[in-house]
């Protein structure tokens, strides 16, 4: 999986973020400045999330724009957010997709509604019926990502078709293993 890690992003990548406004958050740039997302048909990183590259970055972002612009598709969306932290709406080109594609994203979130964290990492896309804060900020939902991993709540799994992937084997999805891992760090304190 590894070797499916994209080099850094250039500086010519990033001003081409930076030409069509999009602005790379300092843990954003950090992260990416390490690897540009991953190449082509890699298993996601992320349990089933890839980690996109710049032009994933672009093209999520462009559909945002769109998809906000049409009101009536957010009619066609019914979704629960987590209470007063999550703008309700399922794309917004406020939020910076790290994460997908096809539809669902992690993103940072940099249009909280009025209880949420500027920075926060949340999921979104057409198929979340349900929207959580992750982590308060990316440096957070990457230091809970180790720690799952070092603690053996993720492994790696040998997929036939898709080969080596990052997976959980106690829960459905990365979305309800961050939920759970949160409710045990909150039941802890």
């Amino acid at each position: 999986m590894l070797e499916d890690l994209n080099p850094p992003l250039t500086d010519q990548e990033n001003e081409f973020l930076l030409a069509e406004g999009i602005i790379l958050s300092d843990e954003l740039l950090q992260l990416y400045r390490l690897h540009n997302g991953q190449a082509g048909d890699a298993c996601g990183i992320f349990c089933g999330y890839e980690f996109i590259d710049y032009w994933g970055i672009f093209s999520q972002r462009m559909l945002a724009v769109e998809l906000s612009a049409d009101l009536t598709v957010e009619e066609l969306y019914v979704q629960s957010f987590e209470e007063d932290k999550i703008a309700e709406v399922f794309l917004h080109p406020g939020r910076i997709a790290f994460g997908g594609p096809g539809g669902n994203y992690l993103a940072v979130d940099f249009v909280p509604a009025s209880k949420g964290i500027f920075g926060q990492v949340i999921n979104c896309g057409r198929d979340d019926q349900v929207m959580y804060v992750l982590a308060d900020s990316l440096g957070e939902f990457l230091n809970m990502y180790a720690d799952m991993l070092e603690s053996g709540a993720i492994e790696v799994v040998n997929d036939p078709d898709l080969g080596n992937r990052l997976d959980s084997p106690h829960h459905g999805n990365l979305i309800s293993l961050f939920v759970a891992w949160k409710s045990k760090g909150s039941a802890a304190s």
